[in-house]
């Protein structure tokens, strides 16, 4: 656990780090390569990740407050009960992440792509998800809740 407050990593090659536990308030990780990097139980606050590459990241546990995501990719990572909260994720690739047990709150999700999401007891709260895609395939999609959300899809609860 380091304080990486303000640090900036853009366009850095940080495949498979370890960022655990880590301040990460204000950091820059535009364009930054983070495959399968570990940062759990990590605090995000006004941290960019924009056109990031967090394919396969285990991002479990940490908090994201007023964070930008824009252009991010997110496939196969998992965010498993983590605090999402005041973020921007547009044109985000949420295909295959794990979102269980996550609560995400006055984010907004635009054009973003959840397919094959699992979605097990994730809570969206005031999120406006327009223009998103693959919303219908989110896996345990019957736990998955949307409170005073705009521009929600319809879902297949099956």
């Amino acid at each position: 656990s380091a304080n990486l407050a303000n640090a900036n990593f853009e366009n850095a090659i940080l495949n498979g780090c370890n960022f655990s536990k880590c301040n990460l308030t204000k950091a820059n990780f535009t364009s930054a390569e983070l495959k399968n990097a570990v940062i759990e139980g990590a605090i995000f606050d006004k941290t960019n990740l924009s056109k990031a590459n967090l394919y396969l990241a285990r991002l479990s546990k940490s908090s994201i407050k007023n964070c930008d995501f824009a252009s991010a990719n997110l496939q196969v990572s998992e965010l498993i009960e983590v605090e999402i909260d005041g973020s921007k994720l547009e044109d985000v690739n949420l295909t295959q992440a794990n979102l269980t047990r996550t609560k995400i709150k006055n984010s907004k999700f635009l054009r973003c792509n959840f397919t094959s999401v699992n979605g097990m007891n994730l809570k969206y709260e005031r999120c406006n998800l327009k223009d998103v895609i693959g919303i219908h395939t989110i896996i345990n999609s019957d736990t998955t809740e949307f409170l005073a959300c705009e521009n929600v899809p319809q879902l297949n609860n099956n």
